[in-house]
C-alpha cells in the first residue's frame, strides 16, 4: 500500500514537472513569433552585414553576376548564392529591402521546428517531448547571438539540410530518397557547411540498404558538381573563389578549442547532451533497426562539430551554433520522449527517472533565461535610424561607406560600395597578388580624392590599416553622421558593433 501511495506521488509531481515544461515551451515558442513580429519590418539593420544581403539581391535582379573580381563597388560573401536567390523572388513581390529576406529566414524557422517535432513525433508519437525539444531549440535564440529572423543565410540553411535529413529518414519511396539528396543540394548552395548533412543523409538511407545509400549520395553529388563546375565556368572561376579558396584559407584559432568547447557544447546544454548520449547507451527498440541508431549518432555529431569547427575559425561568430543546437534539441527529445515511453509501459522506479528527467529539462531551460527585449528595436532606433539615412541623403556622390552601404540606396543614391566583411575576407587569404590589386585600387581612389564623401566608422579596423591611414591623410573630418542625441541608439542589435560615424570630405 505504502509503495503504491509513493508511485502515486511521484507520477503526480512528474505529471506537474511534464505541465511546466510544456509551458515553457509554449512561452518560449509564442514569444520569439512575438519578437520576430517586432523586427520584421524593422527599416534598418538588425546586424551589420543585412544591408549588405540586399545588395547581393539587387545584384541577382539586375541580371548582373554575383561572383566577379573583388572591388570596392561590390565584393559577394563567401556564401553559395540559393539564399539571395529565393530572397531576390520575395523581393519581386515585396519590393527590393530588408523584410523579404527576413521573411524567407522566418519561415524557414518555422519549418526547421516543425521538422524538428516531425522527427520525434514519428519515432515515438510524443507530442509532449516534441513540444519541448521545439521550446529549447527556441530559448537558444539568443545565445546564436538572435539569428533566426535576420537577412542572413543561416536559418533557410538549417531548414533544408533538416529537411534533406528528415526525407533520408521516413522516405520510404526512391523519389523520396532522391529528394533527400537534392534537398541536400539546395542547403549546400545556401550555405557551405551544410556538406556535413551529407553524412547522415546517407547514413540513414543507408538503413534502408546500400543502394538507398547510394542512390543519395549520387542524387547530391550529381548536381552539385554540375552547378559548382557551370557556375565557376561563367564566372571565370570567382565562384570557387569566394565559396572554396577564401574560407579555406582562414585561420583557425586552435587555442579557443577549450574555453569554447566549455563555454558552448557544456555549460548550456548539458541536460540535452545527457538525454542525448542516454538514448545511444539504453538504445531504445524503436531505434534500434540495423543503422538506424547509429545514423542518428552521426546525425548529432556532425552537426555539432561542423559548428565547433566553424566557431573555432577566425571572426567566427555565435550563429555558427545553429544547427548544432538544432540537431542536439531532436535527438535530446528522442532521449526525453523513450524515458516517457519507459513510465507508461514499464513500474514504479521510472516514474522517478521521469522526474528526475523533468527536473533536468527545467534546469535546462533555466540556464538559457534571457530577455529579447534587448533585441528588439525602439522608437530611438528608429527615430536615430532615419536621422542618420537624412545626413546620408544630403552628401553628394560618390561616397565610400564600406561599413553600411546598403544606407547610400535608402537614402537615394544611386551607388553602394562593397561592405567592410567581404573585403576583409579576402584581405585574410594568402594569395598577395590579389590582396595588393585591391588594396592599390582601394588607396589610389583615396588619393586621388576619388570619393566626395568618405564615412568612417568601426568597421574600417577590419581592413588593413593603410586604408584608414589614407583617408585620414588626405581627407578631413566635417561631422558626425548621427546625432549626439543618438549616442544609444541606431546601433545593430547583433554580430559586429558598428553603425556609420564620421563624415570626411577631400582637404
Amino acid at each position: 500500500m505504502r509503495r503504491w501511495i509513493d508511485a502515486n506521488r511521484w507520477g503526480r509531481i512528474a505529471l506537474a514537472v511534464e505541465a511546466a515544461l510544456v509551458l515553457i515551451a509554449l512561452f518560449q515558442i509564442v514569444r520569439i513569433a512575438v519578437v520576430f513580429s517586432l523586427r520584421m519590418g524593422y527599416p534598418f539593420e538588425l546586424e551589420w552585414m543585412e544591408g549588405a544581403v540586399v545588395d547581393h539581391v539587387r545584384v541577382i535582379l539586375a541580371g548582373e553576376p554575383l561572383y566577379r573580381e573583388p572591388s570596392v563597388s561590390f565584393t559577394p560573401f563567401i556564401y553559395t548564392p540559393f539564399y539571395y536567390g529565393v530572397s531576390a523572388a520575395f523581393c519581386r513581390v515585396l519590393g527590393l529591402g530588408l523584410l523579404a529576406p527576413r521573411l524567407v529566414s522566418v519561415l524557414a524557422t518555422a519549418g526547421a521546428l516543425m521538422l524538428i517535432a516531425s522527427f520525434v513525433w514519428r519515432e515515438f508519437r510524443d507530442l509532449t517531448a516534441a513540444l519541448i525539444a521545439c521550446g529549447w531549440f527556441v530559448a537558444t535564440y539568443q545565445l546564436t547571438g538572435f539569428w533566426l529572423d535576420i537577412a542572413r543565410v543561416d536559418a533557410l540553411a538549417l531548414f533544408l539540410a533538416l529537411a534533406a535529413v528528415w526525407l533520408a529518414r521516413f522516405g520510404r519511396s526512391m523519389p523520396a530518397t532522391i529528394a533527400a539528396g537534392v534537398v541536400l543540394f539546395l542547403a549546400f548552395f545556401t550555405k557551405q557547411s551544410a556538406l556535413a548533412f551529407l553524412a547522415p543523409v546517407v547514413a540513414f538511407a543507408l538503413a534502408r540498404g546500400w543502394r538507398r545509400a547510394l542512390i543519395a549520395a549520387a542524387a547530391f553529388i550529381v548536381p552539385t558538381t554540375i552547378a559548382v563546375v557551370w557556375v565557376n565556368h561563367t564566372s571565370n572561376g570567382w565562384f570557387g573563389y569566394y565559396v572554396f579558396d577564401v574560407p579555406g584559407q582562414h585561420q583557425v584559432l586552435w587555442e579557443r578549442w577549450r574555453p569554447l568547447l566549455v563555454d558552448f557544447f557544456f555549460k548550456p546544454v548539458a541536460v540535452p547532451v545527457l538525454l542525448s548520449l542516454l538514448l545511444f547507451v539504453v538504445r531504445p527498440t524503436r531505434l534500434r533497426a540495423r543503422y538506424r541508431l547509429a545514423a542518428y549518432v552521426v546525425f548529432l555529431l556532425t552537426a555539432t562539430a561542423s559548428s565547433y569547427s566553424s566557431l573555432l575559425h577566425r571572426d567566427g561568430f555565435v550563429n555558427v551554433l545553429i544547427p548544432g543546437y538544432a540537431v542536439l534539441a531532436l535527438v535530446a527529445g528522442l532521449g526525453f520522449a523513450w524515458v516517457r515511453e519507459q513510465v507508461r509501459e514499464a513500474s514504479n522506479p521510472l516514474t522517478t527517472l521521469a522526474v528526475f528527467a523533468g527536473v533536468a529539462w527545467l534546469f535546462a531551460f533555466g540556464t538559457l533565461i534571457n530577455e529579447p527585449r534587448q533585441a528588439i528595436p525602439t522608437r530611438a532606433d528608429r527615430e536615430a535610424g532615419r536621422a542618420m539615412v537624412e545626413v546620408l541623403r544630403n552628401q553628394p556622390e560618390p561616397m565610400l561607406m564600406l561599413g553600411t552601404g546598403h544606407f547610400a540606396f535608402e537614402a537615394g543614391h544611386e551607388r553602394g560600395t562593397a561592405n567592410a566583411m567581404a573585403l576583409a575576407d579576402v584581405f585574410k587569404t594568402r594569395e598577395p597578388e590579389k590582396k595588393q590589386r585591391l588594396l592599390e585600387a582601394m588607396l589610389s581612389s583615396i588619393r586621388d580624392k576619388h570619393w566626395a564623401v568618405v564615412i568612417l566608422d568601426p568597421s574600417y579596423t577590419l581592413l588593413p590599416p593603410e586604408i584608414t591611414r589614407a583617408v585620414h591623410h588626405h581627407y578631413r573630418l566635417q561631422g558626425e553622421v548621427y546625432p549626439k542625441s543618438a549616442k544609444n541608439a541606431g546601433w545593430p542589435k547583433t554580430g559586429f558593433h558598428t553603425r556609420p560615424r564620421e563624415i570626411w570630405v577631400p582637404k
